[in-house]
């Protein structure tokens, strides 16, 4: 064997050696910037027909009211927790079209928060209605509409919507929808 591919080891020191003479390896310093970058917009003004409509198909808040229980179709009920009420929010979405369009709002997984009177948001209800916006997935046919609704448990002490604004995720995008009572 030829010594060339040989690597000659640097020298063992002993323990006696090595605390003599301390290792300081060299670092260059560099001066530290620290910018804070913030998004001009982190959250968007949008209505809900911009986020969920399209050239056929129109989606509009029609109203919101407060319930102690919301009933679908007079087979499936929900009661509001103690010291709690429903904010029943009206949507209907209405095919414009001349041809059925199919709906799948469940595969956006949209999440929304509502905003009544400026009190701290809460988080909509998650239900099996069969009307419930969030998770629709349905046929609309040429011009019809669909009643939807979107559900939120809200204090009790809240007896009167002034102000309503909805917080809504969907497709990797934060929204603010302001809603007017009708």
């Amino acid at each position: 064997m030829s010594r060339r591919f040989w690597r000659r080891r640097p020298p063992h020191r002993s323990r006696k050696q090595a605390g003599t003479r301390s290792f300081r390896p060299k670092v260059r310093r560099v001066p530290l910037r620290l910018e804070t970058v913030v998004p001009e917009n982190p959250v968007q003004t949008a209505s809900l027909g911009e986020l969920f409509g399209s050239e056929n198909i129109k989606v509009d808040y029609v109203g919101s009211r407060l319930s102690t229980d919301y009933v679908e179709k007079e087979f499936y009920a929900m009661d509001a927790d103690a010291g709690m009420v429903f904010l029943v929010v009206g949507i209907d979405i209405t095919n414009v079209g001349e041809e059925p369009a199919a709906l799948d709002f469940l595969s956006a997984t949209p999440a929304f928060t509502a905003v009544v009177n400026g009190e701290p948001a809460v988080a909509e209800e998650l239900t099996l209605l069969s009307n419930d916006f969030s998770t629709l997935e349905a046929e609309v046919e040429a011009k019809a509409t669909l009643e939807t609704v979107l559900l939120f448990q809200i204090p009790e002490t809240i007896t009167s919507i002034d102000t309503l604004t909805l917080e809504v995720s969907v497709n990797g995008g934060n929204y603010q929808v302001n809603l007017e009572n009708m």
